[in-house]
């Protein structure tokens, strides 16, 4: 392929018009093969074998597409395109190349076919349709044809991977739905962008059940989930959240997390005992030694001694029993 591009440059430079190069190059990617090495002697290519390679690389297409657009001819630009997808060759990857370089001259519409014709090629490679999905999405932010049903329709096959996608490549899976939230967000559909995060959520802590390595990032989605459901649906609904995060994984460290932000919410109610209560609770999972923040935190929403007291023989009871155990 470096030979390829330096051939092109060469042929530009000394022998042949940008025009005459570039039909060159499209007729070498879209002709039949050649019959005989005989054939195709004193060609660019050959003989069949490296011929049909270079065909198939993206490469090589990008390369010719770029001369194409250097012409700036509309129509054959988009009949190369429209070959590229009949050929087989595009890729998550090229069409995005492809959509973003038709976005720089201008070429609004097509860009925007491009990334749609690219979704349906991509449903069997979930990491694949997120990415090429959040680059369509950018790329109609961008142009002003933003569809909010059009939105819909295609977050709903972007959802239908989350979870597969979630067990591959969860930091990038997690970015994707809160820029999806975030964007619901935008134009006012607070209430959307809670039920993604909530989902998301949700999906995350069953599919990293396992997954120690992935805490961090669970307990900052857990902080937006909780945020978001208290600011939509209020504290009852924040209880019932809560309540299923820390059943569904079996984290100290996680549930430290969820409990703290459930009983600061409950505290700015003005439920103290309830923020207390869910304390009590969550409080035998606690090492003191290890998480002193949990413990703090629960001495912070004492006014009497009589409380203080009570974390200070809930604290020591809990210490001994980890000591015992270990």
């Amino acid at each position: 392929m470096e030979l390829l591009g330096l051939l092109a440059e060469l042929k530009v430079m000394f022998c042949d018009s940008k025009e005459q190069v570039s039909q060159y190059f499209i007729k070498k990617l879209t002709e039949n093969a050649p019959e005989s090495s005989r054939r195709a002697r004193g060609a660019l290519f050959s003989d069949r074998q490296p011929l049909e390679a270079v065909r198939k690389d993206p490469r090589a297409w990008s390369l010719a597409f770029d001369l194409l657009l250097s012409l700036q001819k509309n129509e054959e630009v988009e009949l190369f395109v429209s070959k590229m997808f009949e050929s087989g060759v595009i890729s998550t990857e090229l069409a995005v190349y492809v959509s973003s370089r038709l976005h720089q001259v201008g070429d609004n519409a097509n860009a925007v076919k491009v990334m749609e014709r690219s979704l349906a090629l991509s449903k069997s490679n979930p990491l694949a349709l997120l990415f090429l999905v959040s680059q369509y999405f950018s790329c109609m932010c961008s142009t002003g044809t933003m569809n909010i049903h059009r939105f819909r329709e295609v977050y709903i096959s972007a959802e239908e991977v989350m979870l597969p996608a979630l067990r591959e490549e969860p930091n990038f899976t997690v970015s994707f739905f809160m820029d999806c939230a975030a964007l619901e967000s935008r134009i006012g559909l607070g209430g959307n962008a809670e039920l993604i995060t909530l989902k998301l959520t949700m999906a995350a802590a069953n599919t990293l059940r396992s997954s120690p390595s992935h805490d961090r990032l669970l307990e900052g989605m857990v902080e937006t989930a909780i945020c978001l459901k208290f600011k939509f649906r209020g504290i009852k609904e924040v209880r019932e959240l809560c309540k299923t995060l820390i059943n569904a994984r079996d984290n100290p460290t996680f549930t430290a997390r969820v409990a703290v932000q459930w009983a600061s919410l409950e505290n700015r109610m003005n439920n103290v005992e309830q923020a207390r209560y869910v304390l009590r609770a969550c409080a035998p999972t606690q090492n003191p030694d290890t998480a002193p923040e949990f413990w703090e935190f629960w001495e912070s929403l004492c006014s009497t001694a009589t409380e203080f007291e009570e974390v200070a023989r809930k604290r020591k009871q809990v210490s001994i029993e980890f000591n015992n155990s270990a």
